[in-house]
């Protein structure tokens, strides 16, 4: 009887993410959103399934709060930017971005029941530069510096919805952000 429970739940777990799956896939025509489609957590339909973190090794669990960390510093940043220059692009554009990748890591915090840091960027104030386009080409330097950051955690995280966002987030700066900062740095 106990394994008939377990079996019913765990497809119950499947149906849910399956439905879940298929809603993003139909309504997001984003690559790394779909990419992310296929890892119920990364994607937030893991609703229900909550996984522990003491299983996590201590240098993943650094990670995921460097990870975030790191995404917020960009938010506070790239909002900064915006009260001096405007709402200018790539930032109004990369700064959503980088809102979405802040909200994957918090889903991974609540599924595998880790504390959340504060964010020790909310109210810093920035050194910023005197030019929009020494400001793209400062945001183009931290986003190789998120690039570098993704990959190193990439040689030894193990989790696989970990993998999955830290994998996600990464190309998602190299693909996209990366290149739309440095053509704004180049053109103005």
């Amino acid at each position: 009887m106990k394994c008939q429970k377990f079996t019913v739940v765990k497809m119950m777990m499947l149906a849910v993410s399956a439905a879940a799956l298929l809603t993003l896939a139909a309504c997001e025509s984003n690559q790394s959103t779909v990419a992310m489609a296929n890892d119920p957590v990364a994607t937030g339909s893991a609703g229900a399934v909550s996984l522990s973190g003491e299983h996590l090794d201590d240098r993943t669990r650094d990670a995921l709060r460097e990870a975030l960390d790191d995404e917020r510093h960009a938010i506070a940043m790239y909002r900064a930017v915006m009260e001096k220059f405007g709402n200018v692009r790539p930032f109004s554009n990369i700064v959503r971005a980088e809102e979405r990748h802040e909200a994957a890591l918090l889903r991974l915090f609540r599924a595998y029941r880790l504390d959340v840091p504060d964010d020790r960027w909310a109210d810093h104030e920035f050194d910023l530069p005197a030019t929009l386009a020494e400001a793209c080409a400062a945001s183009a330097k931290a986003e190789e510096e998120n690039i570098a950051m993704y990959d190193r955690f990439l040689e030894f995280v193990d989790e696989p919805s970990i993998r999955t966002v830290f994998q996600n987030l990464r190309n998602a700066s190299a693909d996209r952000h990366l290149p739309a900062f440095r053509r704004c740095a180049r053109r103005r």
